[in-house]
């Protein structure tokens, strides 16, 4: 008989498949584990990264409406405390979701 994927015949009975054998090793039960602990850590993340957008979003509406009320008197004022703030907060989010993704769990990233 040839032999199939997936089994080998039985030295035994030569016609009969063996039992199948277990796949989950626990290398795979730990890179699972380590998978889910991730999406643990990235559920916060995300929440942060949507609040600081919703932050951002105020900051811009402030600006804006700050702009257009000296724009009307024929000044503009510079815009560094805010570009700073933004670039600040932009900097922060990378750095954290760095962190996160490759010091969190790295065994998901190396295969174990």
């Amino acid at each position: 008989m040839a032999e199939r994927a997936g089994y080998t015949p039985s030295p035994s009975s030569p016609s009969s498949p063996a039992e199948p054998h277990s796949t989950t090793t626990s290398s795979t039960t730990t890179t699972a584990d380590a998978a889910f602990h991730l999406g643990q850590v990235g559920k916060p993340l995300g929440a942060t990264f949507l609040g600081i957008a919703i932050v951002v979003l105020f900051v811009g509406f402030h600006r804006y409406f700050k702009s257009q009320h000296w724009i009307i008197r024929g000044k503009f004022p510079a815009s560094r405390g805010s570009v700073a703030l933004v670039a600040g907060v932009a900097g922060a989010l990378i750095v954290g979701s760095l962190v996160v993704v490759v010091c969190v769990d790295p065994t998901v990233w190396r295969g174990g």
